[in-house]
C-alpha cells in the first residue's frame, strides 16, 4: 500500500515565471470542457475515493505539481528546430513558424499538434516541416499522466511522448531516457523502453509477473539490456517492453483515445507504466489523488535496483512531444508495416510528395499532469510552500549543453541556435529586463476543417497566473478534512452516550414501578413500551 511507500521531503512545485500568451483556441469541435470526461453516475463513486484517502493510515501521497493542458501550453516548452538526430525526413519548426502553419493550438480542455499535411516538399526544399517540444522544466522523479485523444498514425509517421536527461557535458544516453509512448507506421501496440549506457540490466525482470506483458524481441535475444550498444539487440534499442492491442495508431484514435501514467520513482526503485483505454481510467486518476499501487499489475516494469539499473542512469529530465517523419525506426519497418507503399516508393518519397497520406499525423491531448510524492503533514499543520523543497532544477540553456536525440542518436546544438519559442523568448526579455512579447490581440481565423482533425480560431489569450499553488490548497483540505471527520466522530460518540444514558433511565423507572398498578400503565407509556 501507498502506507509502505518511504518517506520524501515535502516538495512543492517551483514558482514559474510570467507566462507569454500563446496563440489559444476559441473551441476545439467536440471538447466536453472537461480535462478527462467524468459521467455524473461516478460523482458518489469519487466521493468514496476522496473518503477512502481521508480514512486511510497513508503516510504520504502523490499531489498534483504541474498541469500543462491550458492556454498557457507552449509557454512551458522550448522548440526545438535543428536537424533531426535520428535522421528523418523532417525539418523541425520553431514556435512562430507553427503558428503560422497552423500546426499548434491550444485551449484550457485540449492541445493540438501536428506536421504540415498540406503542401508538397519540393527537391533540396528540405524536410516535411513537423514538431518536436520539450519541457522547460526538468524533473528527478516523478508521476506522469497523459490523457490522449488522438495519436499521430500512418506510413512513415514517428509519434513519441518521452523524457531525457541532459546538462553539462552530458551527452546522450548518458543521463538517460524514458519512452512513454512510442510507435511507428500503423503499429497498434505501443512500446515503452529505456535507453541508457552500460551498466542498466533488466533480465532479471520476469515478463508475467513483474509486469503484464513481455520484452520486445532483439535480433537475437528478448531487448532486456537497456545499454543502447547491448550484444544480441539493434542499435539503440535499450530495453524495450510491448503495451496491450489497441494502445496506439488508428485502433487507438477509432476508440476515442486512452490514458497512460507513467511512474519515475528513484526511492522506490522502478519505472513502471499503466495503459487504459478511454472511459476506463481508475476513479483516483479522476479525483486527483493517484494511488498506483492500487492499479494492479502494470503492462512494463523495470527495476532501479543497483544489481539492475541503479538510479544514477536517469537525471535531469525533460519531457519531450515528437512527431517524427521517417527516420531510423521508421523506415527500417516501412517495408513490412507498410508493403503497398513499400512496392512502388521509399518511405521517403512517400513522405514527401504524399501529403494527403499523413491526414492522420496529429496530436490531441486532454490532459497532462505531474505529481510528486510527498509525506501528508499532521492534522491541523500548514503546508507552507515558500520553504518546500522543489523537485527540478532550473534547466540549462541551450546554448550551455548539447541537444541530445531521442530515440537513436544525438547530436551537438551549436551556440547561438534558434529555438524560438515562448519561453525562450520570456526568458531573452527576463535577461534583458525588457517587457515580455507579447501575441498581438487578434489573430487571423484559421481554418483546417479539410482535415480529420479539430479546427481552430486563434484570439487573445488571457493566462491567470494568480491562482495558489494546488500543494497548499490540497494540503489545508486534507487537513480540514481530518479535523472535520474526527470533530463528526467524536460528535456522533456523544449522542450515542447520551441516548443510552436516557434509555437506562427510562428502563429503571419501569423496574421500580411494574409492582405499582396505579403509576405501571403510566409508566408504560412514558418509556412508549406501549
Amino acid at each position: 500500500s501507498a502506507g509502505a511507500r518511504p518517506l520524501r521531503p515535502l516538495q512543492a512545485p517551483s514558482a514559474g515565471s510570467p507566462p507569454l500568451p500563446p496563440p489559444p483556441v476559441e473551441e476545439l469541435l467536440g471538447s466536453s470542457g472537461a480535462q478527462m470526461d467524468m459521467p455524473r453516475s461516478t460523482g458518489m463513486q469519487v466521493a468514496c475515493v476522496l473518503a477512502g484517502f481521508l480514512a486511510s493510515p497513508v503516510v504520504g501521497q502523490y499531489l498534483h505539481s504541474e498541469k500543462y493542458v491550458d492556454r498557457d501550453f507552449f509557454t512551458k516548452w522550448d522548440f526545438f528546430n535543428i536537424d533531426d538526430p535520428s535522421h528523418g525526413h523532417v525539418s523541425y519548426v520553431d514556435y512562430p513558424t507553427a503558428v503560422s502553419l497552423n500546426l499548434v493550438g491550444a485551449n484550457d480542455d485540449e492541445v493540438f499538434m501536428s506536421a504540415d499535411a498540406n503542401s508538397v516538399v519540393q527537391p533540396g526544399g528540405g524536410g516535411r516541416k513537423s514538431l518536436r517540444l520539450q519541457s522547460v522544466k526538468t524533473y528527478n522523479s516523478g508521476l506522469f499522466i497523459i490523457h490522449v485523444k488522438h495519436v499521430p498514425t500512418g506510413c512513415g509517421v514517428w509519434p513519441a511522448f518521452w523524457l531525457y536527461g541532459e546538462g553539462p557535458g552530458a551527452q546522450w544516453p548518458g543521463w538517460g531516457e524514458y519512452d512513454i509512448i512510442e510507435g511507428v507506421n500503423k503499429a497498434n501496440i505501443v512500446r515503452t523502453a529505456l535507453h541508457t549506457s552500460a551498466g542498466c540490466d533488466q533480465s532479471g525482470v520476469v515478463p508475467g509477473q513483474d509486469f503484464s506483458s513481455v520484452f520486445t524481441q532483439g535480433m537475437s535475444k528478448a531487448a532486456d539490456n537497456c545499454d543502447i550498444k547491448a550484444d544480441g539487440q539493434y542499435k539503440n534499442q535499450g530495453c524495450s517492453q510491448d503495451g496491450p492491442p489497441g494502445s496506439i495508431g488508428d485502433e487507438l484514435n477509432t476508440a476515442g483515445g486512452g490514458t497512460w501514467a507513467g511512474e519515475w520513482d528513484p526511492i522506490g526503485k522502478r519505472i513502471r507504466t499503466w495503459f487504459w483505454p478511454d472511459g476506463t481510467e481508475p476513479l483516483d486518476i479522476v479525483a486527483k489523488i493517484p494511488d498506483p499501487d492500487g492499479w494492479g499489475k502494470p503492462y512494463s516494469f523495470f527495476s532501479l535496483e543497483d544489481w539492475a539499473c541503479p538510479t544514477s542512469h536517469f537525471q535531469n529530465m525533460r519531457m519531450v512531444f515528437s512527431l517524427d517523419l521517417g527516420g531510423d525506426l521508421a523506415e527500417s519497418h516501412f517495408q513490412k508495416s507498410c508493403p503497398d507503399f513499400a512496392s512502388r516508393m521509399s518511405c521517403a518519397d512517400l513522405i514527401q510528395y504524399h501529403p494527403e497520406e499523413l491526414k492522420q499525423a496529429f496530436w490531441s491531448i486532454k490532459a497532462l499532469d505531474v505529481y510528486q510524492w510527498r509525506p501528508l503533514p499532521p492534522p491541523g499543520a500548514e503546508f507552507d510552500a515558500s520553504t518546500a523543497t522543489p523537485t527540478t532544477e532550473a534547466p540549462p540553456s541551450f546554448d550551455q549543453v548539447g541537444a541530445t536525440a531521442g530515440a537513436g542518436g544525438s547530436a551537438g546544438l551549436p551556440p547561438g541556435a534558434d529555438i524560438s519559442s515562448p519561453a525562450a523568448l520570456r526568458h531573452e526579455a527576463m535577461e534583458r529586463s525588457l517587457p515580455a512579447p507579447t501575441v498581438p490581440p487578434e489573430m487571423s481565423k484559421v481554418s483546417i476543417s479539410d482535415r480529420d482533425r479539430p479546427s481552430f480560431g486563434f484570439m487573445q489569450a488571457q493566462g491567470d497566473t494568480s491562482r495558489p499553488p494546488f500543494v497548499a490548497r490540497a494540503a489545508d483540505w486534507i487537513g480540514s478534512g481530518i479535523a472535520g471527520a474526527t470533530a463528526l466522530v467524536l460528535l456522533l460518540v456523544i449522542i450515542r452516550v447520551a441516548s443510552g444514558s436516557r434509555q437506562s433511565e427510562s428502563d429503571r423507572q419501569v423496574v421500580m414501578h411494574l409492582n405499582d398498578s396505579d403509576s405501571c400503565s403510566s409508566c408504560r407509556t412514558q418509556s412508549g413500551l406501549d
